[in-house]
């Protein structure tokens, strides 16, 4: 069973969580509220309620606890590659649909999160597409931000000191990943999930 961390701040949602998570059977390391108790402990997962630069736990998974809809953390936690995001509107059901998503690998948009987004007027794009998106590795996903710019692939495989035909390998994989007809349509593809990426 993969092992979770909570970080926060808030001592009494700290306690309240870790009771709650430990009596449905999830495996709990402890609270913590310094970005040193992530490296120390090393979680499978950190159910959080901010944002946290994630460069350094390539192999951690981070889930969003918030409050209230925030587009604006959302993002952030897009950005950062979190792979859950879950409200408190969602109740508890929706905060363990959302772990036991991250501890099997898969992203995660609660209800009330695609709900709002979509009102929002956020292209929200199917739960397949997004499983498609989280198969990518770090490099692909950089591949993709940058083909999304319109960049020409010369231009691109010089920004990321690679060879064009290194770049053209890395095409045909995410064409693959992707279930994309040709590589010729993945800069359709990458503008319409650039704030995936």
């Amino acid at each position: 069973m993969k092992t979770i961390l909570i970080h926060t701040n808030d001592r009494l949602k700290a306690d309240s969580l870790e009771k709650l998570l430990k009596v449905d059977g999830f495996a709990i390391l402890g609270k913590s509220v310094a970005i040193d108790t992530i490296i120390t402990r090393r979680p499978d997962i950190v159910l959080t309620d901010g944002i946290v630069d994630t460069t350094p736990f390539d192999k951690v998974r981070f889930v969003l606890l918030l409050p209230e809809f925030d587009s604006h953390r959302i993002a952030d936690g897009l950005k950062a590659n979190y792979w859950g995001f879950v409200l408190s509107d969602d109740g508890l059901q929706g905060l363990y649909d959302c772990l036991r998503s991250a501890q099997s690998g898969e992203k995660f948009f609660s209800t009330a999160v695609l709900e709002r987004l979509r009102r929002s007027g956020v292209a929200v794009h199917e739960e397949t597409v997004m499983k498609s998106i989280a198969q990518l590795s770090t490099r692909e996903k950089e591949i993709l931000r940058l083909i999304a710019t319109g960049l020409p692939g010369h231009t691109i495989a010089d920004r990321l000191f690679m060879s064009y035909r290194t770049l053209a390998n890395h095409k045909t994989n995410m064409t693959e990943k992707l279930k994309l007809v040709s590589a010729k349509n993945l800069p359709h593809f990458a503008i319409s999930v650039r704030d995936y990426l």
